[in-house]
Parts: C-alpha cells; sequence; structure tokens
C-alpha cells in the first residue's frame, strides 16, 4: 500500500524539466535566433544592391542624354562659328 502511494504522489508531482533539455532549447532558440538575423541581413542587403542596380541605371542614362546634348551643342557652335567666320571673310559686319 506504501508503495502504490508512493507511486501516485510521485506521478501528481509535476515533473520538472531536465537541465538538459533546457539547455539544448537554449542552444536551439539562439540558433534560430542567428539563422534569423542572417536572413533579415540578407533580405535587407539584397533590397540595397535593387535600389543601387536602378540608380546606375538611372545614372549612365542621364549620362548618356548629357553626352548626346553636349554632342549637339557642339555642333550648333561649331556651326554658328563657321557662319562668323564667312561673314566675316565676304566682308560682312
Amino acid at each position: 500500500m506504501k508503495s502504490l502511494a508512493g507511486i501516485l504522489t510521485n506521478k501528481l508531482k509535476p515533473q520538472s524539466e531536465s537541465s538538459l533539455t533546457i539547455k539544448w532549447a537554449v542552444v536551439l532558440g539562439i540558433f534560430v535566433l542567428v539563422c534569423g538575423s542572417l536572413f533579415t541581413g540578407f533580405v535587407v542587403n539584397r533590397g540595397d544592391i535593387s535600389i543601387l542596380k536602378i540608380q546606375q541605371q538611372y545614372t549612365i542614362a542621364t549620362v548618356t542624354e548629357l553626352k548626346q546634348g553636349q554632342e549637339k551643342t557642339l555642333n550648333l557652335v561649331t556651326a554658328i562659328r563657321e557662319e562668323q567666320i564667312r561673314n566675316n571673310a565676304a566682308g560682312g559686319r
């Protein structure tokens, strides 16, 4: 009877977790935290790289437009200068 009472008392007591289980739960939690932070960093970095690529494409397009505009301006200035030289040679103003 005493052994039956002892067994029932032990079964009714709340079981505490072993220290080994708690240690592995902490290790697993730290591992998940590290992996989560690495994934977050990866996603943020990928977004920043995408933004930089878009800015680079915009910059390249802008520089190309500026070079074309500079070329047109140079041709116009050259044409004006040639016209002035012809006018001066013909005895113009």
